[in-house]
């Protein structure tokens, strides 16, 4: 069952956490998402993320839903295709998740909770959320220090500037 979140939680960490998995997934295919345009999706669906999650009890459909919502707002916003979107976006979200199965098991060990104190205590999904963050965040920043792509999807008609 999916336990819903206050909304200043969706806040602190659906935006950054969105915001990691657009620049990420994108930097992966030699794409740029201009900084001011990724603020905005991470904001809409860091929204969208406390209602999602406060209605849908199914577990899982909150992520493939939110997912959804990232690669629509992607195309709207960036003007990407839908394949393009999907491929940085999935890519952004496996990466981030293979992250988080590492570390969320870890602390949860560590520091001796389990799943249903991230429900009773919220502030913990945040610290949970931080060695995720500030892991993909460096993987980020080695990624675009030695430009390193798995393969350029960068369209020719965008321009390059990020700001």
């Amino acid at each position: 069952m999916l336990y819903p979140i206050p909304w200043y939680i969706a806040l602190i960490q659906t935006i950054p956490e969105t915001f990691l998995i657009i620049q990420i997934g994108f930097r992966l295919f030699n794409i740029d998402i201009k900084i001011k345009e990724n603020i905005y999706i991470s904001f809409i669906v860091a929204i969208a993320a406390y209602f999602i999650r406060k209605y849908i009890e199914i577990f899982g459909l909150h992520t493939i839903i939110q997912i959804l919502l990232i690669i629509i707002l992607v195309c709207i916003l960036t003007k990407l295709n839908f394949f393009i979107s999907s491929i940085g976006i999935f890519m952004g979200t496996l990466l981030t998740g293979i992250i988080q199965n590492i570390t969320i098991p870890l602390l949860l060990d560590i520091l001796s909770f389990t799943t249903n104190d991230l429900a009773i205590k919220p502030w913990l999904n945040v610290l949970f959320y931080l060695p995720t963050g500030i892991i993909t965040l460096i993987i980020y920043i080695i990624l675009r220090r030695v430009r390193f792509y798995i393969i350029d999807l960068k369209p020719e008609d965008r321009v390059d500037n990020i700001v």
